[in-house]
């Protein structure tokens, strides 16, 4: 007597999540033998994933859908919130983390760029209302999460960037004439903006 799909399904499943490389051949594969493997399945080491999330912050997936992770007050444990543009609001979204990748993590760049394209704050789902914060697509506070060195519009140090960022354009100074906010967005060649 062959294997049940059941047998077959469940078999599947425990391949994918279980540390197990032979070949198994399904089409012959009996239901006394498919029993003996589930169990033998059941008894291997899980995968370690290395896809999983494990710090809070703002992710962007490949269909351009907003999750803000972030850990639960009572256990710790991260959960995803997705941003309903229609509402601007997060909503939790049960299963949201198997999706989310630590690749998919927003840079303070591409958070800027959503808040530029968007009027939205894609960390707390504000409206941007300052001049300031509708300029560079994130207000200050919610900046400080991407970089501590963010203050009140500009960074208080220039630590080496490690992606290239807004560059200013022809002539050299930032969009706020090279002490305002500007070089927030990226280098800055007014020095009185450094």
């Amino acid at each position: 007597m062959n294997a049940s799909t059941k047998q077959v399904d469940y078999i599947k499943d425990l391949v994918d999540s279980r540390q197990f490389d032979e070949v198994i051949d399904f089409e012959t594969l009996s239901s006394p033998e498919a029993s003996r493997l589930i169990e033998l399945l059941k008894g291997a080491p899980r995968k370690s994933s290395n896809l999983s999330i494990t710090e809070v912050g703002v992710y962007k997936t490949p269909d351009s859908t907003i999750y803000r992770v972030q850990a639960s007050r009572e256990s710790g444990r991260l959960y995803a919130k997705r941003l309903d543009i229609d509402t601007v609001k997060f909503v939790y979204e049960a299963g949201a983390m198997k999706n989310l990748r630590p690749e998919f993590k927003m840079t303070l760049e591409e958070a800027q760029a959503f808040g530029i394209a968007t009027g939205i704050c894609c960390v707390c789902a504000a409206p941007l209302t300052d001049p300031r914060s509708v300029a560079i697509g994130i207000g200050p506070v919610c900046a400080r999460g991407f970089d501590p060195a963010y203050i009140d519009g500009k960074r208080k140090s220039n630590p080496v960037a490690t992606k290239p960022t807004f560059m200013p354009p022809a002539g050299g100074n930032c969009i706020y004439g090279g002490n305002k906010i500007g070089h927030s967005r990226g280098v800055c060649s007014a020095d009185s903006c450094i």
